[in-house]
């Protein structure tokens, strides 16, 4: 998967993968990135929709109603529709709209919800979800992310010249999400304070 998506996208976009396995379907489409999303703990994605009473089991039924069930299959990324390469790309224009360098599930979200004309959108406008607020929702959302990071980003009064010019807020930071999570992540966390370790090296 491409670098430009945060942790949680790339699990989503994996785990869609794996649930159009799952239904024994030949393509991966927009139904299995919404179920994706709203089973994925730990994004504001799947706490905007379980809000709306999209959930797990709502949406499995749908899935089964629209696109029915098949034997269990094994799909790759090439198996994508046009229509969720499309959503994904529409992502990744939103995120850098709003100034992100990488594509979050709050992103995937925002441009499946402007995709009316299929299989999720389907699925969306039959459930009692305000489709209108959702998408004013998770647009705010990412524009409070953004406004929030500049701030995190912009010097402080303090009169520490170095520290002003080149320092971060990083408690601040990590409480927006902006850093991936390290817990169980102990062997890439020691490694990287090896690397850190070695005084001597400028190329570790």
């Amino acid at each position: 998967m491409s670098s430009k998506f945060t942790e949680k996208a790339e699990i989503v976009l994996n785990k869609s993968v794996t649930l159009a396995e799952e239904f024994g379907h030949t393509y991966i489409g927009t139904e299995h990135l919404l179920l994706a999303l709203a089973t994925e703990a730990g994004t504001y994605a799947a706490v905007l929709l379980a809000k709306n009473k999209i959930n797990e089991k709502m949406l499995r039924a749908a899935i089964k109603e629209y696109s029915g069930l098949g034997t269990k299959s094994t799909l790759t990324s090439h198996d994508t529709t046009p229509r969720l390469r499309k959503i994904i790309e529409e992502a990744y224009k939103i995120s850098l709209k709003y100034g992100t360098e990488l594509t979050g599930t709050e992103h995937l979200l925002s441009a499946l919800l402007e995709e009316k004309d299929s299989v999720a959108g389907r699925i969306l406008l039959k459930s009692d979800a305000n489709i209108s607020a959702l998408r004013d929702d998770i647009i705010g959302y990412i524009r409070l992310t953004q406004r929030e990071v500049i701030k995190i980003a912009e010097p402080t009064n303090i009169n520490i010249p170095n520290l002003t010019k080149y320092g971060v807020n990083m408690t601040s930071a990590a409480a927006l999400g902006v850093y991936d999570p390290v817990i169980g992540r102990e062997k890439e966390t020691d490694r990287i304070i090896r690397i850190l370790s070695r005084k001597r090296k400028n190329n570790p």
